[in-house]
């Protein structure tokens, strides 16, 4: 008994962490149900399964690559925009478990949240490298009630990659090359901008702040080339395409169907005019926010990989030609969280995000469980 207690005290950042991600999904869950019955948005009425209440737009294509495969067709849309590592866990795990505990969807359900579990302990250890207990438990809770934090937990695949970038950063910091560069591997095989964690890493890897941007070849080892398993997760994607469908880049030429063409950002910026007002006002709302997250990063001197890091795939989300969801792609942005956690020292902004952060939680969740078009 005393062991356990000890065991308990030990770790009770760890087990108040969970019980925030526990509570949250629950609520979220229950936000969720009783918006299906109470709401009938444009006349729509929910039919399905306690399962299916999340179960659409990108989700089902997840399911449908675990089970059967890839295809590609450049007459229509195809499975091989998506990519392949959260789908390869559900097959696996759907082969070895699936008839024990229900079939692919509550797999699906089940990797997402213990990947938001999981990663939610790495993002308290990684912010604890930088900050004090207030602030990295802060940052972890801004991160659970963010306003389309409902997607760490379904069908898709940002709670795995949150797990995957936050672990990996934290092992870069710790300088354990290998497992970071490891995890870099299923980060790039999880999306394609995973890829890009190669530029932040870098900058970790040689040291490099705003105090000191020179660099030092001197701290060149061995190690550096475990870099190079980053690239080769989508080099092995990329390699299964060819020997598939005879195109190495099918995931790319395949988002031609969806209108997806790389350009200048300023073209994404102006393709808000084609949506709707309200749509318009959401996507804008979200970007000029992580916009001035990165810069009070900056002016707090958060590290620079950080920085990097977000500006970066800011930067690559706003080079599609599309900004329909700018929204979701922000939340694994975790440095943002960081920033929250900063600017809230002062009860007010700690106020202001909770009201804000949870109001706008429940209300997308309503949305997407009424099949808004909410991407």
């Amino acid at each position: 008994m005393n062991s356990l207690k000890n065991w308990c005290k030990k770790n009770k950042n760890f087990i108040t962490i969970i019980a925030l991600v526990i509570i949250t999904r629950l609520l979220i869950l229950a936000i969720a149900y009783f918006s299906s019955i109470k709401i009938k948005f444009q006349g729509y009425v929910f039919h399905g399964s306690f399962l299916d209440l999340f179960n659409r737009y990108d989700a089902p294509y997840y399911i449908k690559i675990a089970l059967e495969g890839y295809e590609y067709n450049l007459e229509k849309f195809s499975e091989i925009n998506f990519f392949p590592l959260y789908s390869i866990l559900i097959r696996i795990l759907n082969f070895i478990i699936g008839n024990l505990i229900g079939g692919p969807k509550i797999i699906g359900y089940l990797i997402s949240n213990i990947s938001l579990a999981i990663a939610a302990i790495y993002f308290y250890k990684l912010a604890r490298l930088d900050f004090n207990k207030d602030i990295s438990m802060r940052s972890v809770f801004y991160m659970l009630i963010f306003p389309t934090s409902f997607y760490f937990s379904i069908i898709y695949t940002e709670g795995l990659f949150l797990l995957l970038t936050i672990s990996a950063f934290y092992y870069a910091r710790k300088k354990q090359w290998l497992i970071a560069s490891m995890l870099g591997f299923f980060v790039s095989l999880t999306r394609i901008v995973g890829v890009f964690i190669f530029i932040p890493f870098l900058i970790e890897y040689f040291d490099l702040n705003f105090n000191s941007l020179k660099l030092s070849f001197k701290k060149i080892k061995k190690d550096i080339l475990y870099l190079l398993l980053i690239p080769a997760g989508l080099l092995s994607f990329t390699l299964y395409q060819y020997f598939r469908f005879n195109d190495s880049l099918a995931f790319y030429h395949a988002k031609s169907v969806l209108n997806i063409n790389y350009s200048l950002f300023t073209e994404t910026i102006f393709s808000l005019e084609k949506y709707p007002l309200f749509d318009r006002i959401m996507f804008l709302g979200f970007l000029i926010f992580a916009i001035i997250m990165i810069i009070y990063l900056y002016f707090s001197e958060v590290r620079l990989s950080y920085i990097v890091y977000s500006i970066v795939l800011l930067f690559l989300y706003l080079s599609t030609g599309k900004i329909e969801a700018i929204h979701r792609y922000v939340s694994v942005l975790f440095p943002i969280y960081i920033g929250m956690s900063l600017s809230s020292r002062n009860k007010i902004p700690g106020y202001i995000y909770l009201l804000i952060s949870i109001s706008l939680l429940t209300f997308f969740v309503i949305l997407f469980v009424n099949r808004y078009s909410f991407y």
